[in-house]
């Protein structure tokens, strides 16, 4: 058991394994059947479900590491909240169910949509972007941003 905790620990910080709030018990989600008839059995004494729980519970503090895509950037003081807003409200009229963020950080206008933690989720958003808003395709890109762990 004690090898079990030189291994895992190592691992987690090395490959930043981020888990999220909606697993609450991923030892028990792993002792899953999968659709291949498998079933991962793992014994893990409180100590790893402790530090589980204590990444947890960080993640959805500060965020984790991930993308988001920006659609707008305006730092010019007298025109860039207001090309910011109109971008989103372009944006809205063309998806309308979506979370587009405007963000103020001094001196710059932001207009980003998404929370990713998977680049290829946000390439995908961003190819649909660039198609469905042509205007914006020299301004559309993909960002690190913080993003919220469910």
């Amino acid at each position: 058991m004690q090898n079990l905790k030189l291994v895992l620990l190592p691992l987690m910080v090395i490959l930043g394994w981020n888990i999220n709030a909606q697993s609450n018990d991923i030892l028990s989600e792993l002792a899953v059947p999968s659709d291949k008839g498998g079933v991962v059995i793992m014994e893990a004494d409180t100590l790893l479900e402790g530090l589980i729980a204590l990444q947890q519970e960080v993640n959805i503090k500060s965020g984790v590491d991930g993308f988001k895509v920006k659609l707008y950037r305006g730092s010019n003081v007298k025109t860039a909240r207001e090309e910011a807003l109109k971008v989103k409200a372009t944006v809205l009229e063309k998806f309308p169910d979506a979370v587009v963020d405007v963000e103020y950080v001094q001196p710059v206008w932001f207009v980003k949509m998404g929370s990713f933690i998977n680049y290829r989720d946000a390439v995908k958003l961003k190819n649909e972007l660039e198609i469905a808003l042509p205007a914006l395709k020299n301004d559309i890109s993909i960002m690190p941003a913080k993003i919220k762990a469910y």
